[in-house]
This record gives structure tokens, sequence and C-alpha cells, in this order.
């Protein structure tokens, strides 16, 4: 969207990307389902996928809440002019932050491992 930006600024068009990181809803329990009884028996990914749903139920019954991230929303259909980039929390903040400073995309492969043990 960066590069696409200045070219719908032309028409008359402002980009904004909002970031909302975690936000709380049925998402995680829709996603998940019964891990048991989903998959094939010899499923390849079963072993990784449990404590991968794991760690994201951990981190979205945390955090922001949709009324929260949907206010933000709001805001900015009401200013003039939004930044191109908005985040809806502090944790989505730091999360995009570790990701624009991380030009090899090893970081963000880091944090998504960690998540796997």
């Amino acid at each position: 969207m960066e590069s696409l930006a200045p070219v719908a600024a032309t028409a008359g068009v402002s980009v904004t990307v909002v970031e909302p990181g975690a936000v709380a809803s049925s998402f995680i329990a829709n996603v998940g389902g019964d891990l048991a009884s989903s998959g094939p028996v010899d499923d390849p990914y079963a072993d990784t996928l449990a404590p991968y749903l794991a760690r994201a139920a951990s981190s979205f019954s945390a955090a922001q809440s949709a009324h929260s991230a949907g206010a933000v929303l709001a805001g900015l259909l009401d200013g003039d002019r939004p930044a191109f980039r908005v985040q809806t929390s502090e944790g989505a903040r730091q999360f995009v932050a570790a990701k624009l400073a991380d030009l090899d995309g090893s970081v963000v492969q880091g944090m998504t491992a960690a998540w796997l043990a």
C-alpha cells in the first residue's frame, strides 16, 4: 500500500493501513475447533498447530476490545487526514515497530517460532 498510496492520491483517494493486532473476539475459538477430531489421525501439522493456537488464544484473551479498536477506526473516519499507518493498541504498535525494523524477517520469524514451543 505504501507504493500505491501516491498513485491513489492522484485520484483524490487517501490510503490508511490499519494494524489492529489482537482484538478480543471469538476468532480463535472458531479457528481452532476441536483439534483432536478435526484433522486426520496422521496430520503432520497437529503437533505444531496446537501450541500455536494455544499461544494465540492466550494473546487474544488479553487483547484489545472490539469496541476500543472500533473507536480508533471511527476516529480515523472522522479525521481530516489520518496517518498512513495506524495501530489500534500498544501491543500492535510494539509488533509493528519490530516488524518494520526487521529488514530480513528474522526477528518476526523468531517471535513466531517461539510460539510453537
